[in-house]
């Protein structure tokens, strides 16, 4: 008798997950969530139009190049023990070491990464995240 049962109400739960293709040539995407996006998405061009934007066109004035390459610099040296992780648990060993390496020379000798002496002698970097 459970049997019976319990194979309907699977029926009945799995049934309820299946949908329907739209039709041939409707483009159209069911959103659930539209009328929330459509605000959230609202609120994030009006703060990047009358904040962000403004500030980072006056970084990009008042901050020299060699001072936004410092910080580009910087920031990407702090991201590289992510990459490093990743790339041992991607099983790549030699990149691991090129990348653990860079890390050791622009740390060090390259005044916390601020500048790129690795990449100067060849060295050069890469990226890898946890989504690969």
């Amino acid at each position: 008798m459970r049997l019976p049962i319990l194979a309907a109400v699977s029926a009945i739960i799995l049934s309820a997950c299946a949908t329907t293709p739209p039709p041939e040539g409707d483009d159209t995407v069911f959103d659930p969530f539209e009328g929330i996006n459509r605000k959230v998405y609202g609120f994030n061009e009006s703060v990047d139009k009358a904040v962000i934007g403004p500030v980072a066109r006056g970084y990009t004035r008042v901050v020299p190049e060699p001072g936004r390459r410092g910080l580009r610099n910087f920031l990407s040296n702090a991201n590289t023990p992510v990459t490093f992780v990743n790339d041992v648990l991607q099983a790549k060993p030699r990149r691991a070491a090129e990348t653990l390496s860079r890390f050791i020379i622009n740390t060090t000798i390259g005044l916390g990464g601020l500048i790129d002496v690795a990449g100067r002698s060849g060295l050069e970097g890469h990226t890898e995240d946890f989504g690969q």
